[in-house]
């Protein structure tokens, strides 16, 4: 059957309409017609794939990727860039407008990559073996049809030479890929580097890894850092397990964010695209005034806290993670900053002892995608901060939560960024202020 993409969705799809249900077309830009086939059917919604393209968007473009049909990676890859920061933009406003009520000006135009391909500064594939030799890659949008990745576009073209490095060596080793039988065998490799300088993860059943294998991964230029996690339990969907042993160098990779000096562990999370992180960190910072107590929630190794740490004379980051807090403590003594200090715990019950005991001025919250739950909005209706810096990566949270917080807030700017080009994924920052301030 026809039908006309008339929008985007939040997953880069083009939506249509069939006898008034929306139909989610995979490869399908707005205003393109399609003949397409149904894949699944609801009673709300279907999802199609396109049969063959009837007419073409003047924003298409050919990707640079070959695989990029088939990956589901990076599905805006056929889009100008100009569009994709359009469309990006467009999905900020309509979550915001439908959930909070917010004017769509009120969303400033995105603020693009300085690098479109090349960004990511990590990489985390799955590994199987194919003619005897180990290879990674991911899984086939929509399926669990392994799909080998022999280069990734938005990869960090030096970490991409630092996987096939590693993999090439594990391989000549006699490294086999995981089994689900004997729970044996490399799982994943995970690979992050910044300024020359890479660690490494071999995420992998119950096993020894043999010396001759680190004494070869010891030759290889700039790997400062292999570590393994032991990870057998195959029913597990996380990354990595809590047990780790050090194979090479010890689990830190320095690295910098504007003036300040960070080392990462293995598990630490850090933002894929660094210098378009410090733009938008740099600019909320530009947006705080000067204060006496400064809580960053979600704070992960501190990134924020110590980029802010002129801000306020006692900055508070508070993080679930022992071992994340184990590194921002870390950091605040590699920067020598004595005023900032770090917390473990759930945010929103480590909220509540603070106030108990102090004012809080202002407040950064960075929730992961499910936003900030009803005891975190409770904590922060509570101590009532003049200011909050809310950075979300999902508009559609991000504007649920701006709905109760308006009762007591006044949105004063609304900033998306663009971290992650040719994927649907938008970060934004939004500057609050009390009303009654």
């Amino acid at each position: 059957m026809k039908c006309t993409a008339v929008k985007m969705g939040i997953n880069g799809e083009g939506i249509g309409y069939l006898d008034r249900k929306p139909v989610f077309i995979d490869q399908l830009l707005p205003s393109e017609t399609a003949l397409i086939e149904i894949t699944e059917q609801t009673p709300r919604y279907s999802r199609a794939r396109v049969v063959r393209r009837l007419t073409d968007s003047a924003d298409r473009i050919t990707p640079p990727c070959p695989m990029q049909p088939r990956c589901g990676g990076c599905p805006l890859m056929i889009l100008t860039y100009r569009q994709q920061l359009r469309m990006k933009r467009r999905l900020v406003q309509e979550a915001l407008r439908k959930y909070a009520g917010v004017m769509e000006e009120q969303v400033a135009p995105v603020i693009a990559s300085s690098q479109q391909l090349g960004y990511r500064n990590q990489c985390k594939l799955p590994v199987r073996q194919q003619q005897g030799r180990l290879v990674s890659g991911l899984y086939e949008e929509g399926s669990q049809r392994f799909l080998p990745v022999s280069h990734c576009l938005i990869h960090d073209p030096q970490v991409e030479a630092m996987r096939h490095q590693i993999l090439t060596i594990l391989s000549e080793e006699g490294m086999t890929a995981f089994d689900a039988g004997t729970a044996r065998g490399l799982r994943t490799l995970v690979v992050r580097g910044f300024d020359g300088h890479f660690q490494a993860a071999l995420v992998t059943g119950r096993q020894t890894i043999a010396s001759r294998v680190t004494d070869r991964l010891k030759t290889v230029s700039g790997l400062d850092c292999v570590m393994q996690n032991i990870h057998p339990d195959r029913r597990s969907r996380q990354l990595f397990s809590s047990e780790w042993k050090t194979l090479i160098g010890e689990d830190r990779l320095p690295v910098s964010l504007g003036s300040i000096q960070l080392r990462l562990s293995c598990a630490s999370f850090f933002q894929l695209n660094r210098p378009q992180t410090l733009r938008m960190i740099e600019l909320a910072t530009s947006w705080l005034d000067p204060c006496q107590t400064l809580v960053e929630a979600y704070c992960g190794v501190g990134g924020i806290s110590l980029m802010m740490k002129d801000k306020a004379k006692q900055i508070i980051g508070i993080e679930n993670s022992r071992e994340a807090v184990a590194n921002a403590m870390e950091n605040a003594r590699l920067n020598g900053a004595d005023n900032v200090k770090f917390l473990c715990g759930d945010a929103a019950s480590m909220m509540k002892r603070l106030i108990r005991r102090q004012q809080i001025d202002a407040l950064i919250v960075d929730p992961p995608r499910t936003g900030l739950d009803d005891a975190m909005i409770q904590s922060i209706q509570t101590c009532l901060p003049r200011q909050i810096v809310y950075i979300s990566c999902n508009p559609a949270t991000l504007g649920k939560n701006l709905k109760v917080l308006q009762k007591q807030y006044r949105i004063e700017k609304i900033q998306p960024f663009d971290l992650f080009p040719n994927t649907p994924h938008v970060e934004t920052v939004v500057l609050l202020s009390h009303k009654k301030t």
